[in-house]
């Protein structure tokens, strides 16, 4: 089975504040590169635009809108550490066979 090791975004949540910085800071904790969870990251790199669309400088809160999304997003973070993708082992002769 494929996890998701979601422990240091939530120990980060404990000293989040909701600017700028904060939103790009655990952006850049999302690693992710055979994109298992593309859907997830894709709704936290629309809310960055969606900031500096704005203007918002970093150190500055996020106006309600934009700090909701962000609020929402961070909650759903907890439920990735319950995703599991089972692995599957192919054979050549067709066969497959579970791996975990």
């Amino acid at each position: 089975m494929l996890r998701v090791d979601v422990t240091s975004l939530l120990e980060s949540f404990k000293f989040l504040v909701n600017t700028k910085r904060s939103v790009l800071s655990t952006a850049a904790k999302v690693f992710d590169p055979v994109g298992f969870l593309s859907p997830f990251a894709v709704q936290i790199k629309s809310l960055m635009h969606e900031i500096w669309g704005e203007g918002i400088r970093l150190g500055l809160k996020l106006p309600e809108d934009l700090e909701s999304r962000w609020k929402k997003w961070c909650a759903e973070i907890e439920v990735l550490g319950e995703l599991k993708i089972e692995k599957m082992l192919f054979f050549e002769g067709g066969g497959k066979t579970g791996f975990g």
